[in-house]
């Protein structure tokens, strides 16, 4: 790598993101040898000064200060996503990240309104069935994670089930299958569809 920064034409080699995604990752490492032999001989050093009690407090700053770089050892745990460098390898997985980073900002634009929907549709149903249906509707947490159940379609009728002997529960019946149209049916339908027309046009490129 060094013999490819320091080259003549080293400007190229940081126009690829893995390059430059490597080149942190190595200089976050060396960072973090620094400061644990740093470390290690402040704390020797520290130990044999005892007798001189302002000396000992700026080796205990600069430990401190030391210990709190360490916490860059964190960052080389992102090494590992140098394992996605061999999707470039297997075109159909290319393909499809590609689609995917391509349709980033439209598919973002629909999972916020999708976001905004569901939390104007949470306080909804925490007033109206808040004390009605308490196991589902109780509070905002307890009703976002219904309304994710019923996002999913995954076992959405215990959603409905747990307040059907109540009252109101044909008016929470409309208003789940309200939400589900609005959510499912339209806006995860449409972010496929983005998908879709992105992948399409990737391959005729």
């Amino acid at each position: 790598m060094d013999s490819k920064v320091g080259g003549v034409y080293s400007w190229k080699y940081f126009k690829i993101l893995w390059n430059c995604f490597d080149l942190f990752i190595i200089i976050i490492s060396i960072i973090d040898l620094i400061t644990q032999e740093l470390t290690h001989d402040n704390t020797q050093s520290s130990l044999q000064i005892d007798h001189n009690q302002q000396i000992h407090t700026q080796f205990e700053r600069l430990n401190h200060f030391l210990k709190v770089l360490r916490v860059l050892r964190v960052l080389r745990s992102f090494r590992a996503l140098r394992v996605l460098r061999t999707i470039r390898f297997i075109q159909p997985i290319h393909t499809i990240v590609k689609t995917c980073f391509k349709a980033l900002p439209a598919m973002a634009s629909i999972t916020f309104i999708m976001i905004i929907i569901t939390c104007i549709s949470a306080i909804i149903a925490r007033s109206l069935f808040g004390d009605i249906c308490p196991e589902k509707f109780n509070n905002l947490i307890k009703t976002f994670f219904s309304l994710f159940t019923l996002l999913t379609l995954d076992d959405w009728y215990s959603v409905y089930q747990v307040c059907a002997d109540r009252d109101y529960a044909s008016f929470q019946l409309i208003f789940c299958l309200i939400y589900i149209f609005i959510i499912n049916f339209i806006l995860l339908n449409l972010l496929m569809a983005v998908l879709g027309k992105f992948n399409f046009l990737y391959e005729l490129l």
